[in-house]
């Protein structure tokens, strides 16, 4: 979030205002901590290995077919907040480094994630009628191995607030607003866990 030095008072303040939304709790959030004889009911893989280990949900290897591995939840969510704990357990051979994600889904043609940790960066990945783009965040970043981390996106409309350990990073504007259901998921190019994930209705201010 750049600020010109004629708006720093506010920018800065904006910038306080979303860190607080990302540090908050998700009240009233539907979540999955992949324990107990139902862990992961309902999920699903769409491309990639995905299983629940260990009391977490788990991508359990390297993607290396050049393809996105993503997982679809059970929990619906058109705007809203997606809050997980992830932990990069691999680190990718091709771009060097961990990658953990969030993603909204309608389905194989229609998501973006928030990728953290490929290539050094976060981005989002975009797929809308078959096409595909990437929008870089301008935040760098390369998860450490086995180290978990708190990750949160807020949709609304067409905006995206991206945080991390409970930080604003990054404000995402010109996003598609899909015509259909949308679902919460998660997104992978290595091997990673998903300790928790929450889905609420707190939303991103206007």
């Amino acid at each position: 979030m750049n600020c010109h030095s004629n708006k720093r008072k506010v920018c800065v303040r904006a910038a306080a205002i979303l860190t607080v939304l990302c540090a908050s709790a998700c009240g009233g959030a539907r979540h999955d901590d992949f324990q107990g004889a139902h862990a992961g009911t309902g999920w699903r893989g769409e491309g990639g290995t995905w299983q629940v280990v260990d009391g977490r949900y788990a991508h359990t290897r390297e993607k290396t077919d050049g393809g996105a591995a993503y997982a679809v939840s059970p929990f619906p969510i058109a705007d809203g907040t997606i809050a997980v704990r992830a932990t990069a357990t691999q680190h990718n051979r091709v771009n060097g480094g961990g990658c953990f994600g969030i993603a909204k889904y309608m389905d194989a043609d229609n998501w973006y994630a928030v990728r953290y940790g490929s290539y050094g960066a976060v981005a989002v990945v975009v797929h809308a009628g078959g096409k595909r783009r990437i929008i870089s965040t301008g935040y760098h970043f390369r998860p450490k191995r086995d180290q978990t981390y708190d990750a949160r996106i807020l949709i609304k409309g067409s905006r995206l607030l991206v945080c991390l350990d409970k930080r604003a990073i990054a404000v995402v504007e010109g996003l598609p607003v899909f015509d259909g259901p949308t679902y919460a998921g998660l997104f992978a190019l290595s091997a990673c866990a998903f300790d928790d994930v929450q889905v609420s209705k707190e939303l991103l201010p206007e």
